[in-house]
This record gives C-alpha cells, structure tokens and sequence, in this order.
C-alpha cells in the first residue's frame, strides 16, 4: 500500500514538471487545500500566475470528519470488547491476519483451514489474532460472536487487552502533531510545509492509522502482563497498522524472531512492502519477508538490498498444486457462449473493466450472444452490475460463487483485471485469459516475472480484439512453468517461516 501523501507528492512533481513545459496554463484544480497552498507559494517563488483551486473539505468539516471516525473506532472497540466471545490465551506463536465476516462458515472457514495446515506441518500452537474485516449482512457483534464458536484452532482478541486509555492516548495524538516543527521541508523544488501539516491531521484519525497505534498500546500491555511470546507472523502488506504493530513487537520483545507474510504476488509498484533502510533499522517493518516464489525477492529489496527475504508457500493457492496432482480436468463450468468476469475489490476498477466488457461487445458488426457471469471479489459479494453503476440492459448478466477454477473451465474466456490473486490459479488450469491491465500493469509484471509471454488489455480496442480471438486458440498450460518458481506446501518449506 501507498499512503495518499506519497501520491500527493508524485502529484506535486508531475504538476511542477507540467508548469514548466506548458506555458499556455491557466488554472489547476488541485485535490487538497494544503496540495493548493503548496502550489500557490512555488508560483509565487517562480513568478508565473496561474489561478489554483483547491478542492476539498475546509479545517472544520475535516475536523468533524475526525471525529466521526474515531467515534465508530471507539464504538467497534467497545462492542468487541464486552462481547469476551473468544479464549484470552495468547501461547505460542502469533499470528495477524484479516479475516473477512463472509469467511466464517462453522469449522470449515477456508482461512482458518490454513492455519490448521501449517500447525499440522509444523507441530506448532499457533494464536490467530484477527483484524475483522465486515463484508456482508452480518455486523461486528455477530462476527465475534461465530469467532467465539470455532473451537479447533486458538484465536484471541486484541480488544481484550487494550484499554480505554489507549483509545484515548490514540486519540489525541493529531493534538500533539500540531507541536511538530515542520518547516521548510521541499519535495524537488516545491515547499511541502501545508501538506505534509494536512496529512497528519488527516492521516492520524485514519482507522488503519489508529489500529497501527493500538498494535503498539497491545505490544506493551502484554509484555506488562508477562505474557510470553514465540514468534509473530503477519499477513504482510506494509500498513500502518502493521508499522506499529512491529515496532512495538521490537521494542517490548527484543530478539523474537518477526516475519512479514506477503501471501500474494508482489509488483514492482506495491511500494509499501519493500522496507526502506531507515525503517527496518528502527523496527517498523518484520525482520524477515516471505514471497510466494523466488522471482518476487528482487522487488522486496528494491530499497534495501541486504533485507532478509524468504520464499515460503502460498498456502491460499493449494488448488494450483493439487491441480498439477491430479491433473487439468473439464469438469463442465461454463458454455462456449458465456464469458466470465472476475472482478477485482476496488469498485473503481471494476466499474472500468465492465465497461470495457460491455462496450467491446456492443461495437461488434456481426453481433455475438455472449451471456456475462459475474464473480464477485468477496469483499462485494452481494453488489450487481447496477450497484457499479453500469449499463448493461443490452446484455444476459448472470453471477457465481464458490471455487473459481470449477467455474473457470470450459470453453469461453475468462477475464481478470489487474487487481487480485487468481491468475496463477487460471494460468495452471490451462483456460483462455483474458487481463485487463489499465493504469496499473500489475499483471504485466507478474507474467515478466514468470517468463510467460502473454498479452494483456488497457482498454476497450483491446479488449474486442481479445474477445474475437478467443476461440481462434486454446490457452497453453503454464503449470509448469509457475510451479519452478512457487514453493511447494511442505515440511521444508512452512518450516521457514519460523527458523
């Protein structure tokens, strides 16, 4: 993850480098009053006269906005921890990791599987502290609730041993930003003073900020407690609240072993889990980082060449090796007419590539029935086209759920975008792909990083063209080829993570 003050910044040097090569520029809508104020000193600084605007709410709707979302933070606090729903037992090693409320599905919930897998592997106790993520009709309270009832693998509250002074201390941290001396701090040319002033008092009441801080609050209260810790394990995507969840871990618990989990695939613009040399030498990021396959260990140490990187499985994606066990099969799916749609989470995005979709098929001379089956992201698993905010009157629009590869099969396409796991999935099964990549060639990196030569759409040209040339060729079978750099499930291999 990129914070939006680094997006801000690279903003900030596009705009500059724009004034000065356009000489004819009249006015710049800016995305922030400080970004504006910013502007409005370089200009100054340079003597050209361009109008700025500076979008955005004003000090006191902020302020307002501040406190909304510490009143839901300190309510969804209090609701979890009255509940007391799960064991307060924080033995052997720890493990954070997001666990989505449409996951908990009695004994069998699929991520909860995996941590019996690796204890099973491992023969370690492992404590499973989950950040809850709520993305369907369940709410917080029902959520803890169906958590307290799993009784085959131990999980523990953070909430339990937090207190109400932390939340407060959290709290009033955006007071004691206001004390900090920022002055005359410049990105390129441009003085950066008002931004960097708005991003922290922006940023500081940011949920994922302030469970950052808590991770801290929690470090430092289990160590009072004398609770022992093993090693601690987290779901790794470079988060505020992984940054104070680590500091804290470091700080309180000196030489225990730390490792960020990166369960996914790394691209070269996932910035945020590639620790800098100044952040791995204060403790704000694990001592070690695991990737899913040895072509992603260059990206994590872009900044920090000597930082410890290890290739561990992605226990996520088990199906591409019992795949390659038993072999790619037909077993029915979809109908040669039907194209499927595996959307990303991001709404945005997805709204693009149902567009693209749609359009493309819209502009063929010779009209093609294709039906449209639509598969969630499970963070929008109950949303339609319409939530979207798309047209498709013109087109029959169906949605699936359940196994991706089961559905995948058949002899239409299936197209991914750019934002999301299930390529490697789709590539082993050996079906035809379709990716559409806008603005961020996430795909492009991770098909450079297996070697595998496959084009990737940007937009709706290229997205009609692929679509009439999937029936021209079958997809090949990267199996393979995916399987050299992927470490297979093990002994060896899980073992990694805690040596």
């Amino acid at each position: 993850m990129l914070s939006q003050t680094y997006y801000y910044l690279c903003l900030m040097l596009f705009v500059e480098k724009k004034i000065g090569t356009d000489t004819d520029l009249e006015e710049i809508d800016c995305p922030t009053k400080g970004f504006a104020a910013c502007l409005k000193q370089y200009l100054k600084s340079i003597g050209r006269e361009i109008r700025v605007f500076g979008t955005g709410n004003g000090p006191f709707i902020s302020f307002l906005k501040q406190c909304k979302h510490s009143f839901q933070y300190f309510a969804n606090f209090l609701s979890v921890k009255k509940r007391n729903a799960c064991q307060d037992n924080w033995t052997g090693d720890l493990i954070f990791t997001y666990i989505y409320s449409h996951q908990l599905k009695g004994q069998e919930t699929l991520v909860l599987k995996d941590f019996k897998k690796i204890e099973s592997l491992t023969n370690r106790k492992l404590t499973i502290v989950p950040y809850i993520i709520l993305n369907d009709s369940k709410n917080l309270k029902q959520t803890v609730d169906e958590l307290g009832k799993i009784q085959n693998i131990n999980i523990a509250l953070r909430e339990n041993h937090l207190r109400i002074r932390d939340c407060l201390k959290v709290f009033s941290l955006s007071r004691k930003f206001r004390k900090l001396n920022i002055d005359n701090l410049r990105w390129g040319s441009v003085e950066v003073d008002d931004l960097i002033r708005e991003s922290f008092q922006s940023d500081t009441r940011s949920v994922n900020v302030m469970d950052g801080l808590m991770n801290y609050c929690l470090m430092r209260n289990l160590k009072k407690e004398g609770r022992k810790i093993g090693h601690l394990i987290e779901w790794y995507e470079g988060q505020p609240s992984s940054n104070g969840l680590f500091f804290g871990y470091h700080k309180f618990y000196r030489g225990k072993n730390s490792v960020g989990y990166t369960g996914l695939p790394v691209t070269r613009n996932m910035m945020g889990v590639s620790p800098a040399i100044e952040q791995a030498k204060y403790g704000g990021c694990p001592d070690t980082i695991s990737v899913i396959g040895e072509g992603y260990k260059e990206l994590i140490q872009q900044f920090n060449p000597d930082f410890r990187v290890i290739c561990v499985p992605s226990f996520r994606m088990d199906s591409i090796w019992k795949i390659h066990r038993e072999g790619v099969a037909e077993t029915g799916g979809l109908k040669s007419e039907e194209l499927l749609l595996v959307l990303p989470s991001g709404r945005s995005m997805c709204r693009k590539m149902l567009n693209a979709v749609f359009a493309s098929l819209d502009s063929f001379t010779e009209k093609k029935k294709y039906s449209i089956i639509i598969k969630n992201h499970p963070d929008n698993l109950k949303l339609t086209v319409d939530d979207y905010g798309v047209d498709s009157r013109n087109f029959s629009v169906g949605y699936v759920e359940g196994d991706l590869l089961k559905t995948a099969s058949g002899k239409a396409g299936v197209i991914v975008s750019a934002e999301g796991s299930t390529l490697l999935e789709l590539l082993v099964r050996g079906v035809n792909v379709i990716v559409f990549d806008q603005y961020t060639n996430l795909y492009g990196d991770i098909l450079e990083t297996y070697h595998i030569d496959m084009p990737h759409v940007y937009d709706m040209a290229g997205m009609k063209k692929a679509i009439q040339q999937l029936g021209e060729s079958n997809q090949n079978y990267y199996g393979d080829v995916l399987l050299k750099s992927l470490a297979p499930i093990n002994e060896e291999t899980t073992g990694r993570l805690f040596a």
